[in-house]
């Protein structure tokens, strides 16, 4: 009849029994069904399922594969970012400190956190931040170095001009002397500077000017030297030579001097006018090796 189910698919015989699909236009299912004959009663069996039956199961499996997979992918995905964190945390602390460094701190480390590739660029970005402040340190000293000897050149040159004019505004030897050694004792900071004129006999220079109070007092009992004798000041007249010593206790020309307790380093310049030697000047300083 019009009304019962077409049968569609293809029909075979398994074990002896009919087994066949059909589909039902009211319900728009299909249907698996087997038909067969009973051995001991004249009846016609016909078993029917729906095709959903049946697949519920593979449904329900691949549905529980989809939802693993997600998982899965999940899982993969979250340690995933970890790893990529865990990998990332040591560059870009890397990446920061050099970019400290570039912008001139170079007292960031990078912190080594392994013995990797990572670690061994981040102990190289160290040293090379270490040898930059290290280099950056010796240049500042040298410019400071520098600068401060390049003050002290020019307060030097000042001194002298200062001195120079002095000697050429100062006719008088009397006024001329005693201001010249005050002069360079206060401008170079030095302890006691004296003037020595060799004498008409040419055996002695006689001290002429001082500023140290032991100056003074040398001044007041007609200091005097013998020229070749005694002292840096006695070779000195003799030679014509400058001589410079840079520790008075270690210099065997020097001679101790009870007036001038405190000195530590000595110079002596000869003074000489138209190749004529005429005496010497005198400089002492309470610091070791304070003449060059």
């Amino acid at each position: 009849k019009a009304e019962r189910p077409k049968i569609i698919a293809d029909l075979q015989v398994l074990r002896n029994k009919l087994v066949f699909t059909f589909h039902d236009p009211n319900s728009k299912k299909t249907y698996l069904a087997a038909y067969t004959s009973l051995k001991n009663m004249p009846w016609k069996v016909v078993y029917a399922q729906s095709e959903e039956y049946f697949l519920s199961p593979v449904e329900e499996q691949v549905k529980n594969i989809e939802q693993l997979a997600l998982a899965v992918a999940a899982a993969a995905a979250g340690l995933a970012f970890l790893v990529a964190q865990f990998l990332a945390a040591p560059i870009g602390s890397l990446t920061q400190a050099a970019n400290r460094i570039a912008a001139g701190d170079f007292s960031q480390k990078v912190p080594v956190q392994a013995d990797d590739e990572i670690g061994r660029l981040a102990d190289t970005v160290n040293t090379m931040a270490s040898q930059l402040q290290q280099t950056l340190a010796g240049l500042e000293k040298r410019v400071e170095d520098r600068t401060r000897d390049l003050a002290r050149r020019s307060s030097e040159l000042q001194a002298a001009a200062e001195v120079g004019r002095t000697a050429a505004n100062l006719r008088n030897v009397n006024e001329l002397l005693p201001r010249v050694c005050q002069l360079i004792s206060e401008r170079f900071d030095f302890y006691h500077v004296g003037v020595f004129l060799i004498d008409e006999t040419g055996r002695f220079a006689v001290l002429r000017a001082a500023n140290s109070e032991g100056g003074q007092r040398m001044l007041a009992r007609n200091h005097r030297l013998g020229v070749g004798q005694q002292g840096i000041v006695g070779y000195v007249t003799s030679s014509g030579q400058p001589r410079i010593a840079l520790d008075v206790g270690s210099d065997a020309v020097f001679f101790n001097n009870p007036d001038l307790p405190h000195t530590r380093s000595e110079v002596a310049l000869p003074l000489q006018s138209g190749g004529r030697l005429f005496g010497a000047l005198d400089v002492q300083s309470t610091e070791p090796s304070a003449f060059a």
